[in-house]
């Protein structure tokens, strides 16, 4: 079905048009700044069909500092075909490439019209789905490239809607934790698993983690 949508529409406006015909179990919101791979919606979908508690899938991207370089999209996304994990969980999903199960659309609704052009209108929608029991996983066999803020044009004119709608953003779910952690080997496995589940149950809760180790200690 292809939606001829009057000029003036804001971007999430329109994609919430296109959310509201959707009658497939899935449905997926993509950037026009995108350059997609090979086999990245049927890896996304089969991560999504993985597990009932999996709401929003993610692709792997430069957008997660999966940055091309001189490789190209298609040699990125032919090294991350051979991922030993098909998934790994994340605090919320981007909206430049999001694949969202219909049920989650049926029972929290659509993205919220009031950050008008973008920005935070993802994480919102994916801290709503969380709330309500879902999980927001990134498809790590899955590759797609974007070619970041593209579709807004210049930093000038997006940089006042970014700070605005952050504001918007944390008034509603608080500011986002933002912790480091360094990795250290000791031999003793305990300590990692423990700051495994530590680290996991923060991305839950929307924190923002960067995790750091020497080279000797990978």
């Amino acid at each position: 079905t292809f939606t001829n949508l009057e000029r003036g529409w804001s971007f999430v406006r329109a994609a919430n048009q296109g959310l509201r015909e959707v009658a497939a179990p899935y449905a997926c919101l993509l950037n026009n700044d995108t350059v997609l791979t090979v086999g990245w919606l049927s890896e996304m979908i089969a991560v999504a069909a993985s597990d009932p508690a999996i709401g929003l899938v993610n692709p792997s991207s430069n957008n997660f500092g999966m940055k091309t370089g001189l490789r190209g999209p298609e040699r990125m996304a032919a090294l991350c075909r051979r991922s030993p994990c098909a998934r790994a969980e994340q605090a919320a999903g981007s909206g430049f490439c999001l694949l969202i199960k219909k049920e989650v659309l049926d029972r929290i609704g659509l993205l919220d019209e009031s950050y008008g052009m973008g920005f935070f209108e993802d994480t919102d929608f994916s801290f709503r789905a969380r709330e309500a029991g879902w999980r927001c996983v990134r498809a790590l066999r899955a590759y797609v490239h974007h070619r970041q803020h593209a579709t807004f044009g210049k930093k000038g004119s997006w940089l006042a809607g970014y700070v605005r709608n952050r504001e918007r953003f944390e008034a509603r779910w608080g500011p986002r934790e933002r912790l480091a952690v360094l990795i250290r080997k000791t031999g003793d496995s305990q300590p990692l698993e423990e700051l495994a589940r530590t680290v996991l149950e923060a991305l839950r809760q929307g924190a923002q983690i960067t995790l750091a180790a020497r080279q000797e200690d990978l």
